[in-house]
């Protein structure tokens, strides 16, 4: 009977703290996330692009590692930012990266950064309307630099992304948006309450290109 008693006690022990190490690793975690991107916040507001790149990259990689999912997201957002700037003609390089992250991810990241590039084509398209109207269609030419695409080809990869994103729409429903609060920025953020879920989140960006 003793030793059912002791053995109970080092069961019920041995619970305690792993959920203690559990708490703590979770807590150092966040602490961090959030330390990181206040440094990340004040580089970037004096100018300090590379240097804010850095800790931005860093924290990619271990997002990325753990498999948190909204950090990891919110990190590739600031690459192809900072890339942005630091880099001239960086659009293809930009559109490569996150071909290669949508490949290399699992769900639900690689179904949020078929939106992200979605909307990448999108913008560029609304930004230069004019070339696409001017263009003739290629027939049988393979060429990735979607700079150069005619207009059936972008709206064709638009709409392939838009409705990748959201393939797995029965594990999406499952996800509260609020989980990936980190991500909402600008305009993302106004209407949120009214989209709880992921899916409902990306169903609603494929339907603004859609109604377009």
């Amino acid at each position: 009977m003793k030793n059912k008693s002791t053995f109970l006690c080092f069961i019920i022990f041995s619970f305690i703290l792993i959920s203690f190490n559990n708490a703590q690793s979770i807590k150092s975690s966040k602490l961090f996330y959030a330390t990181s991107w206040e440094k990340v916040d004040s580089l970037e507001q004096i100018g300090l692009t590379r240097s804010a790149l850095e800790i931005v990259d860093k924290i990619y990689k271990t997002a990325k590692k753990d498999n948190v999912h909204p950090q990891f997201i919110k990190s590739v957002l600031f690459k192809l930012k900072f890339a942005n700037y630091v880099e001239e003609n960086s659009q293809v390089k930009i559109v490569n990266e996150v071909q290669k992250e949508i490949q290399e991810s699992s769900f639900p990241s690689n179904a949020i950064l078929k939106s992200i590039l979605a909307d990448m084509y999108w913008q560029f398209y609304k930004n230069n309307r004019y070339k696409f109207q001017q263009r003739t269609e290629t027939v049988n030419f393979e060429n990735e630099d979607f700079q150069t695409w005619d207009l059936n080809r972008i709206v064709k990869e638009i709409t392939k992304y838009y409705l990748g994103s959201i393939e797995e729409s029965n594990k999406l429903q499952k996800i509260y948006l609020e989980e990936f609060e980190v991500i909402l920025i600008n305009d993302d953020s106004k209407d949120a309450h009214l989209r709880p879920t992921l899916y409902y989140f990306l169903a609603h960006k494929g339907l603004t290109f859609f109604i377009n």
